[in-house]
């Protein structure tokens, strides 16, 4: 049984009458489900149930709810809480740990995506306090905080607001295209192809086919309007998307092979896999232009308001 299965049913065959016991006017206004863990996307196997797995879900409460009750449903729910369910225990890295998470809608967004509700303008994607963000790292939680299971939400509250921040605004989705599509360029064709092939420097051809098939199935992601998750589990997802039924057998061949004139064939071929799949989505104009020069078509495609807003 996977760690998803048995927090499902966690929740509806323990957690559920708890709170119908103990916490009537809780039931029809608290949402529970998962936003983390491996378990959440059918990733989890023998080697991820240390930390975070088993018997345990999370309760979101709204945030007036939440200031009234909710350090008194945490210590009740978790004082009563059954640290063995359907034969599996819950621990955190071989310590004990409280299993059920007692929040607010608002706390869990800010957790994941770094602010209660979606920035109002491009700038605000990037930027955070003044300082750069990397939206890489944040990617991956907003990913899960996105495909999380939901298990109840009587309210919908919890489910709107997931909703919220489903994807990028369009401007910054083209904005975070554009630098992919120049990553891979200049990582594969441009690089690799016409330098690294003839240094023969096997660190930095490791160096950059990794960075190249990363941001190949990162590029995919924002193709399907979604965010990438972390690299420990982008490529188990990636192989999700309907791009992987092309692109993962050449990446896979990509990786393996130690022929460098085979990789190089290979880089190119992706590559224009990937210019295909631009076209047909409208990010690019043309099939015949340079990969290179067509990054800036996908950059023209913004707009001068991204710029705008970016240097206000």
């Amino acid at each position: 049984m996977n760690g998803l299965e048995v927090s499902r049913r966690f929740f509806h065959e323990w957690g559920l009458p708890f709170l119908g016991r103990e916490f009537p006017r809780l039931v029809d206004r608290v949402a529970a489900g998962r936003v983390g863990g491996s378990d959440v996307i059918g990733a989890d196997d023998e080697w991820s149930q240390d930390h975070d797995w088993g018997p345990t879900f999370g309760l979101f409460l709204t945030e007036e709810d939440y200031q009234v009750v909710g350090a008194e449903l945490s210590a009740a729910i978790n004082a009563a809480a059954p640290r063995t369910f359907l034969g599996c225990r819950y621990h955190f890295f071989g310590r004990e740990k409280d299993p059920i998470d007692v929040g607010s809608i608002d706390g869990s967004a800010r957790y994941h995506a770094g602010r209660t509700h979606p920035p109002q303008t491009a700038r605000e994607w990037f930027l955070r306090r003044g300082q750069a963000a990397s939206l890489v790292e944040r990617e991956s939680w907003l990913y899960f905080f996105v495909h999380g299971p939901v298990f109840h939400d009587p309210l919908g509250e919890f489910t709107a607001r997931k909703q919220m921040f489903a994807r990028y605004p369009p401007d910054v989705r083209r904005r975070l295209i554009a630098d992919l599509c120049l990553g891979i360029w200049a990582d594969g064709e441009y690089k690799f192809c016409t330098r690294y092939v003839h240094r023969k420097d096997q660190v930095t051809i490791h160096v950059a086919l990794g960075s190249f098939v990363q941001q190949v199935m990162r590029l995919c992601f924002l193709v399907n309007d979604d965010y990438a998750p972390h690299e420990v589990w982008l490529h188990h997802e990636f192989r999700k998307l309907p791009e992987a039924e092309e692109l993962d057998p050449k990446l896979q061949q990509l990786v393996a092979s130690r022929d460098l004139e085979e990789q190089c064939e290979l880089v190119h071929h992706v590559s224009h896999l990937l210019r295909r799949r631009l076209l047909a989505a409208g990010l690019v104009d043309s099939e015949e232009r340079d990969y290179g020069l067509r990054c800036r078509d996908v950059e023209a495609r913004i707009g001068n308001k991204w710029v705008r807003e970016m240097h206000s």
